[in-house]
C-alpha cells in the first residue's frame, strides 16, 4: 500500500504521539508495516471488495499511538465498524480519543443518524473521562461564522452532537491559523470540510 511509507515518515519526523486514520482500504493487519515505535487499534472496513487493482469498502478506522504511552493507554470497545476508541489515563486525568469514519453522502441518511448517534451514546457512557477528543471525517460541515455556506441536514445533526456534548470543533478556534477547508481533492472537486477535530477544552 503506496500510503503507509508516507504515514510512517509523517509519524517518524514530526514526532507524533497519537494518530487516527479513516479510510475505505483500511484492512486487516495493513498497519503491521508500520514497525514497532506504535502500536494501534483497528476496525477494518467492512465487506471490502477489489475493484481495479484496489479494495474499496465501507468505514476502516484505526488509533496509532507511540510505544512510549503502551502503559498509558487502553482500547475502548465501541460495538461499532465506524467508530475506534482508546482511552489514555495518565494520573487522575483521562482523555477519551475516538477516531471516527461517518457515512459519506451516498449513503441512506438514517444509517449517518445511526452512527451519529452511536458516536454520543459512547461518549455519554464514558462520562468517567476527564477529556473527550474526536478525531473525525465527520462526511458533514460544521458552520463557520466566516465562510458562508448552506447547511445540509447531516451538516445540522452533526453541529448538534457537537453543541450536546460541550465540544468545540479545533479547525475554528482562534489558535488555529489554518486553512478554511480541510480536505483539497486531488482532482478538480471543490475543496470541503469534512474532516474536523473535536475537543471539550
Amino acid at each position: 500500500m503506496t500510503a503507509i511509507p508516507y504515514l510512517l515518515k509523517e509519524l517518524n519526523t514530526k514526532r507524533i504521539s497519537i494518530c487516527g486514520i479513516s479510510e475505505h482500504w483500511l484492512l486487516d493487519n495493513i498497519l503491521n508495516s508500520i514497525g514497532n515505535n506504535y502500536r494501534e487499534s483497528t476496525i477494518p472496513c467492512a465487506n471490502p471488495a477489489y475493484t481495479n487493482c484496489r479494495y474499496f469498502g465501507k468505514g476502516g478506522v484505526a488509533i496509532m499511538w507511540h510505544k512510549d504511552l503502551y502503559y498509558l493507554v487502553e482500547i475502548v470497545d465501541t460495538y461499532s465498524d465506524r467508530i475506534a476508541a482508546v482511552r489514555i489515563c495518565c494520573g487522575s486525568i483521562s482523555i477519551l480519543i475516538l477516531q471516527v469514519y461517518l457515512p459519506a453522502a451516498n449513503h441512506d441518511i438514517s444509517s449517518f443518524k445511526s452512527s451519529v448517534d452511536q458516536l454520543g451514546d459512547i461518549c455519554t457512557v464514558h462520562t468517567e473521562s476527564n477529556y473527550i477528543l474526536i478525531i473525525s471525517d465527520f462526511t458533514a460541515r460544521f458552520p463557520r461564522t466566516d465562510v458562508t455556506t448552506h447547511l445540509r441536514s447531516r451538516d445540522m445533526y452533526d453541529t448538534e452532537l457537537a453543541k450536546s456534548l460541550h465540544l468545540y470543533v479545533a479547525t475554528d478556534t482562534v489558535s488555529c491559523t489554518g486553512l478554511p477547508f480541510t480536505l483539497y481533492p486531488y482532482n478538480d472537486a471543490n475543496p470541503s470540510r469534512i474532516e474536523h477535530v473535536l475537543l471539550d477544552v
